[in-house]
């Protein structure tokens, strides 16, 4: 402010000066030579706050602090001598509060014709609180800026980072360095740039799920949104990267669940139409192989058709092998299971693999040595053993290395969210690996499936690790492959520990010769007629008075109408509208001590699960022999 030569009279005097003084809202002093007050506006005294609300003949100095008096002597001198344009200090009004201030002075003449001062004084205090506000609101901008965890980027108009979170340094600081002023590029730039749209030109977008080249193991989401200036144009863009590693995992846990649901839910309904077709055939079969027995026995030694019949009864022992799979893989065959050691199973036929893998095939076995027991059949677990040998060799027609292992595992519990093959508890780990081929994942998806193969027309059925999985499911284990192209194959078989002692070998059964005979009244009934036919005509053979019925009604009927006493009801388990055990029930109302032999193509087993049959029930699995048949009759017979 220049110096200008006036009165304080001559300020006041005239009216638009005077108003100027009197309403100018900044406080306004004259000053003499010494500094004490001549005169001072309303918002002087407003500022100041005198005790006595008059000012005049005070000092200045008499309002400032007392350790800041000199530096603001010096101060006020240097605005004086117009060094300075304006200065800020602090004052101490009549209350004894600080309130800060600006100072501008200018020298002018008084009336007296001597030199006096006039003194502006701008309250600050205002403005210093906004401008903590404005501090504490940036530093509280800030922190919640940082506190975000997903990466935040600020960006120039041209896509270059202004600004970072500490989520974003945390994660790309140690691979980038310093990231400010670096193009976005930067972030996704690797040997497979993943496609990013433009964050300034192309924004808003949303992507759920990228990979980095910079971060392969890790998952983001990233987004973008413009940012603006108060004319709507873009001025760059916030770019945000959440990490979604941990939902990409879930997500994918999820779908292999759903997927291994589906594929069970698919193998179950196999399993069932399997036994179904299973039960059928065997009644079939049972037909077949009992006429074919029952003709052999006929014809002389030295008939030219005996060599025929033999050949018919051949075919009919192989479908009746090609049952028993199909029952093995639909969980319906009956399997006896007992404490066993797989690792002596293994040395016990570890020269037979041998001899089936070939001199091409390297074949290792790496054994624990202190391997738990479980619970299985010898003669299904040498199946299981025998099937995944055969097709890891058959996978490296040009040779290769099978490794056999076995080892304890315990299974943790895993989270809900992830697909549960085993409970949590103790398992006897069996693992076959070869260097064959290997699967891509659409056969991956079928191999245990009954009839699919990938082998030649002529070189395999299809059945042998759809039995497998059903041996393996009926040990209350699981199996799980793991296939490369080119790479090979791994099958795991997990099956429950088994704390129960290892028994020794059962004694061989005594071998019978004759067929054992009989006198007494049996019923037969089977809505197969040819089958009630069959075991008719072969136990008459044998001695016994039968009686023959094709349905329950007609079982009931001939009981009733059956004077003497029947000894045993021979019958199917399921019939049309009444099942054989059901019959049975019925006849006892009459007959106490009747007896029951249960026939049917499915195993004891199913009939047990479902709660037709009690587990102590005789029962005759068909198709059976006719040693088979005589044998299970009298011992049902003679049972107490």
């Amino acid at each position: 402010m220049s110096t200008r030569h006036h009165t304080a009279e001559s300020a006041t005097g005239v009216p638009w000066l005077r108003d100027a003084y009197e309403y100018c809202p900044d406080a306004v002093l004259v000053l003499n030579g010494e500094h004490s007050i001549l005169s001072a506006n309303p918002a002087a005294v407003r500022l100041l706050e005198p005790q006595d609300r008059a000012l005049a003949g005070r000092r200045l100095d008499d309002f400032l602090p007392v350790d800041k008096k000199a530096q603001w002597q010096s101060n006020f001198n240097k605005l004086i001598a117009k060094d300075w344009h304006a200065m800020e200090g602090t004052i101490i009004n009549g209350r004894g509060s600080e309130c800060p201030v600006i100072a501008r002075a200018v020298t002018i003449a008084l009336a007296d014709g001597h030199k006096g001062v006039l003194v502006f004084l701008q309250d600050i205090l205002l403005f210093r609180n906004v401008e903590k506000a404005l501090v504490a609101s940036q530093d509280q901008w800030e922190r919640s800026f940082d506190a975000i965890t997903d990466g935040l980027c600020i960006l120039d108009s041209m896509g270059r980072i202004l600004r970072t979170n500490h989520a974003m340094k945390e994660r790309f600081g140690p691979l980038l360095g310093n990231l400010i002023g670096i193009g976005f590029q930067e972030l996704f730039h690797g040997e497979s740039t993943p496609e990013i749209p433009h964050p300034v030109r192309q924004s808003p977008f949303s992507l759920p799920e990228v990979t980095l080249p910079r971060l392969p193991d890790r998952w983001f989401g990233i987004s973008a949104y413009p940012k603006k200036d108060e004319g709507d144009a873009v001025t760059g863009a916030v770019l945000i990267l959440r990490d979604v590693t941990e939902q990409h995992i879930m997500k994918a846990s999820l779908a292999r669940a759903e997927s291994g649901l589906r594929q069970q839910g698919k193998m179950e309904a196999i399993g069932r139409v399997s036994g179904s077709i299973a039960h059928d055939f065997n009644n079939v079969l049972t037909s077949i192989l009992g006429y074919s027995s029952f003709a052999l026995k006929l014809l002389e030694e030295n008939h030219p058709a005996r060599e025929d019949i033999r050949q018919i009864i051949a075919a009919g022992e192989r479908g009746s092998a090609l049952t028993r799979q199909l029952m093995d893989f639909s969980h319906e065959h009956a399997i006896e299971t007992h404490p066993l050691d797989i690792n002596q199973i293994l040395t016990g036929i570890e020269s037979f693999l041998r001899r089936t893998v070939g001199e091409q095939v390297e074949l290792r076995l790496q054994l624990e040595q202190s391997l738990h027991a479980v619970k299985a059949d010898k003669t299904r677990l040498e199946q299981v053993l025998m099937n995944l040998v055969i097709n890891a060799r058959d996978a490296m027609p040009t040779g290769g290395r099978i490794l056999i292992q076995t080892s304890n595992i315990a299974i943790s519990p895993l989270p809900a969210y992830t697909r549960r093959e085993l409970e949590p508890g103790d398992y006897v780990l069996l693992e076959v690996s070869d260097t064959g081929h290997g699967m891509p994942p659409h056969v991956m998806e079928h191999i245990f499936e009954p009839f699919f193969t990938t082998k030649g027309k002529g070189k395999g059925n299809g059945i042998g690790l759809s039995t497998v999985y059903g041996i393996v499911k009926q040990f209350g284990g699981a199996i799980l492959c793991y296939s490369e192209i080119d790479k090979g194959t791994t099958f795991k078989i997990y099956l429950p520990r088994e704390t129960a002692p290892i028994e020794g070998p059962a004694a061989p059964a005594p071998v019978q010769h004759l067929l054992p005979r009989g006198q007494e009244t049996l019923l037969v009934v089977d809505d197969e007629a040819n089958i009630v036919v069959l075991i008719s005509d072969i136990l008459t053979e044998l001695g016994y008075r039968i009686l023959k019925a094709s349905s329950p009604e007609e079982a009931l009927a001939i009981a009733e109408q059956c004077p003497g006493s029947i000894d045993l009801v021979i019958t199917d388990i399921v019939m049309p509208k009444m099942n054989g055990p059901a019959l049975v029930e019925q006849l006892r109302l009459a007959r106490p001590a009747l007896k029951g032999l249960f026939m049917s193509g499915y195993a004891n087993k199913a009939a047990v699960y479902n709660g037709i049959l009690t587990s102590d029930a005789a029962f005759l699995q068909k198709p059976f022999s006719f040693e088979v048949l005589a044998a299970s009759v009298r011992e049902t017979l003679d049972k107490r």
